[in-house]
């Protein structure tokens, strides 16, 4: 016999306290509004279950700069996402048969959206490729009044951008 021990949880009681976890991940002020009902401990402890990634989230939406998403790549974050699908998927194989449906559900159109992003994001990578080799290849063979010329014209035919 093991030594663990778990307390008794209703089905009643996991429900109330999923429903707090994602009130409070809606809203910022849930815990800490004055009309909130429960007491420190309470706060606390659900401040706990959010808290990995409350804190997860804050700091990657606080260290974005409009620099820093030019260098995010995309092909690699539709990959992560489709990996963290699957992970979610192995953590599900122990629950019951609504959640799994509900899952299938759900992913299938987000993975043939993923599938979008990423050819998106291919064909992004592959512009940015080719913008770098032709840059350099005026670097290489043009003087810089001839460089300049054609970036002007350039710039007449794609817009202001280049």
């Amino acid at each position: 016999m093991s030594d663990v021990f778990y307390p008794e949880l209703g089905e009643n009681d996991a429900w109330k306290v999923n429903t707090a976890v994602n009130a409070a991940k809606a809203d910022g002020s849930y815990l800490s509004s004055s009309e909130c009902p429960y007491d420190a401990e309470t706060i606390a402890i659900l401040k706990d279950l959010i808290g990995s990634e409350e804190a997860v989230a804050s700091s990657d939406i606080s260290e974005l700069t409009e620099a820093s998403i030019d260098d995010i790549n995309l092909e690699d974050e539709v990959v992560g996402l489709l990996l963290g699908l699957k992970k979610f998927k192995e953590e599900l194989q122990n629950s019951d048969k609504t959640e799994m449906n509900s899952y299938y559900r759900l992913t299938v159109p987000l993975i043939e959206k993923l599938v979008v992003l990423k050819e998106r994001a291919s064909g992004i990578n592959e512009v940015n490729a080719f913008t770098q080799a032709v840059l350099t290849v005026m670097e290489d063979e043009l003087s810089p009044d001839q460089a300049t010329t054609i970036i002007s014209r350039l710039k007449g035919v794609i817009g202001e951008k280049a």
